[in-house]
């Protein structure tokens, strides 16, 4: 299928667009997939954000043809920038995004030039300019890395352990979706991918409520 018609499909059937997701969710597979013949043991499913990251790296691939179909946007830029955006998190640990404060956010600051100083001298630089490119969120590479990070728990989440977890932190449709719908604005495809989720999600009993 062209990347012309898998756009026109996307915007104009939400069965295109639910199908879709199920496909790119068998790449998640592999995050179940513990090497070394090692278990994982816990009582519902966990993520680490490197797998988060992993996950990213996929949708990257997916969703950047059907944004900048020009094929004028940095891609290997793109991929570092998803790489290390959340190295900050080594130090802080990863914090829900809508139970964030601005001393939380501080803090980030501080830990992300702390790991960086850990880093091997040679890369350091580079991990730096990426970083100050992805927090400016002046460039398109940046701001397509920052959408998509917004949009990746919707595929993450597609699934019971998923719609326990939302209802546990009593997560609304609004909680959940205010915290995207400002760094998609720009991006049609992945505005429409999150809009088509979040209805569904509503649709079937995914978000708390307090009925």
């Amino acid at each position: 299928m062209k990347i012309s018609e898998t756009i026109e499909k996307i915007m104009s059937s939400d069965e295109f667009v639910l199908d879709e997701v199920n496909k790119m969710r068998v790449l998640y597979n592999l995050k179940k997939e513990i090497r070394y013949d090692h278990k994982r043991v816990h009582e519902s499913h966990t993520e680490s954000v490197a797998e988060h990251i992993y996950a990213l790296h996929c949708l990257i691939d997916y969703f950047l043809p059907l944004e900048n179909p020009e094929g004028n946007w940095n891609a290997h830029r793109i991929h570092l920038m998803a790489q290390y955006h959340d190295i900050d998190e080594i130090e802080t640990g990863d914090k829900i995004s809508f139970k964030k404060t601005q001393e939380d956010r501080d803090n980030e600051k501080l830990a992300l030039e702390t790991v960086i100083k850990k880093l091997p001298e040679h890369i350091q630089s580079n991990v730096s300019k990426l970083l100050s490119e992805y927090g400016e969120q002046e460039s398109y590479e940046a701001r397509f890395v920052k959408a998509l990070d917004k949009l990746e728990p919707v595929f993450h989440m597609y699934d019971d352990n998923g719609s326990a977890w939302l209802k546990s932190v009593k997560a609304t449709r609004q909680m959940h979706m205010d915290t995207k719908e400002k760094y998609l604005e720009g991006f049609p495809i992945l505005q429409r991918v999150s809009q088509v989720m979040g209805d569904h999600y509503e649709k079937e009993g995914f978000y708390y409520t307090e009925s």
